[in-house]
């Protein structure tokens, strides 16, 4: 062997131990807009910084993905070693604490949006660090102000009620002769703002989870009301079965409901798929009997699993993408409301030269800053997916009419009793 052989060899021999070297982490992600895109390129960032770590970024659909299959694969101690998931709390025995790997643990605790923190911890050591929340979503309300244009019917404002809006596009739909005045995702998520909104409580004097109380009687009376009169389309909530999320984006796009109240993730879709077709915003979560109280939060965590055979790389990565640069680039380009408290004040640099994006991201930060305390309680409710489970489900049955209101709400006080006990 001559010389240059054998420092190709050589060559070969250091590439070869350097590619064994290096470790590959897998990154479950799902998306509603470009969020996994995003992630894959700024990602590319880390692994110039950390060429010993290469990360495989694996879009999954929501559903099957991560809320139904995820949970199942954890279960069998498989799976990714990174996700972008929404149930924390279901998920929460299965992460993993990076905290002693953390070069700065306090950051991570008093940056962030705390429910998040807080749900991770629920079957974990209670100083333990296990992710980040990425952004913060909120239920909101959506206009199509051409809509009410055409009518003739002013848009109701900032403190206008349930009642308001029921009446506004119920005057808008007969008008025009739509298919619908407004509509709600088929999720009791998007619900349960209508019933703070009108007393709920959700909890006894004694601090004990009461779901049923007169607030959301009040709410789902009126939610069967404007589907019996048909203001509320009969192919969303009455449409599905069980717990199944039904969106009623696709109405909204068609200019076949003047008002959806859906989630703030929507918004770059909105902003693809109607401006320029015609005019809309987002507006605060309506107000009730009880005054005006915001919506309810939700939002996705970027979490590590305990299962991982390279706890030190995955809290590299986490430590990354939780850094106020990386954090404030990907709500940017995502238009997405931050989970980092300091950039959710400083507010975040979006791209976009859509008006109602950049008008409807502002109405959005500010239904954070009001969130009630009843919700705030509510998102870090260790039994919170039963209860969103069980009154999708009994509503749904209410509103297409096989059973009454005060069965589904019986239905649903027995199934949470039952959870709890």
């Amino acid at each position: 062997m001559n010389v240059r052989t054998t420092l190709l060899a050589a060559l070969f021999l250091g590439a070869a131990t350097v590619a064994q070297a290096q470790t590959e982490l897998r990154f479950a992600c799902y998306a509603d807009g470009n969020e996994c895109e995003v992630y894959r390129d700024l990602l590319d960032g880390f692994e110039k910084a950390n060429p010993d770590i290469s990360v495989l970024v694996d879009v999954v659909p929501y559903r099957s993905g991560i809320l139904e299959g995820l949970p199942v694969t954890l279960e069998a101690g498989e799976g990714p070693d990174v996700a972008r998931v929404t149930d924390i709390t279901g998920l929460s025995r299965h992460l993993l604490d990076i905290r002693p790997y953390l070069a700065d643990p306090a950051y991570w605790e008093d940056d962030f949006y705390p429910s998040a923190l807080v749900r991770m911890r629920l079957h974990n050591d209670p100083q333990g660090i296990f992710g980040f929340p990425n952004q913060i979503t909120m239920t909101i309300g959506y206009v199509n102000v051409s809509l009410f244009e055409q009518a003739g019917v002013p848009v109701p404002d900032a403190s206008a009620t349930w009642d308001d809006w029921a009446e506004a596009t119920r005057q808008v739909k007969d008008r025009l002769d739509l298919y619908s005045g407004m509509t709600m995702d088929r999720a009791f998520h998007r619900a349960i703002p209508g019933t703070v909104a009108y007393g709920a409580r959700y909890y006894d004097d004694a601090g004990h989870l009461q779901v049923v109380d007169d607030g959301v009687r009040a709410f789902a009376r009126r939610l069967v009301d404007w589907h019996r009169e048909r203001l509320m389309p009969l192919d969303i909530w009455p449409a599905a079965s069980g717990s199944q999320v039904v969106p009623g984006a696709d109405l909204f796009e068609n200019s076949e409901t003047a008002f959806l109240l859906s989630g703030s993730w929507l918004l770059p879709r909105l902003s693809r798929n109607v401006s320029g077709i015609f005019d809309w915003r987002a507006v605060p979560n309506p107000c009730g009997d009880a005054g005006c109280l915001g919506g309810m939060a939700g939002g996705s965590a970027i979490v590590g699993f305990r299962h991982t055979a390279h706890p030190r790389e995955v809290a590299r990565m986490l430590d990354y993408l939780a850094s106020p640069p990386v954090l404030a680039a990907f709500a940017a380009r995502t238009l997405q409301v931050p989970g980092q408290l300091d950039l959710l004040k400083a507010g975040v640099p979006y791209q976009t030269d859509d008006p109602a994006v950049a008008r409807s991201l502002e109405v959005i930060e500010g239904e954070v800053a009001r969130v009630s305390p009843v919700i705030q309680k509510l998102e870090v409710e260790p039994l919170q997916r039963r209860i969103l489970d069980s009154g999708t489900a009994n509503l749904g049955l209410a509103t297409s009419g096989e059973i009454g209101v005060e069965a589904a709400l019986d239905r649903m006080t027995r199934e949470i009793d039952s959870a709890i006990n």
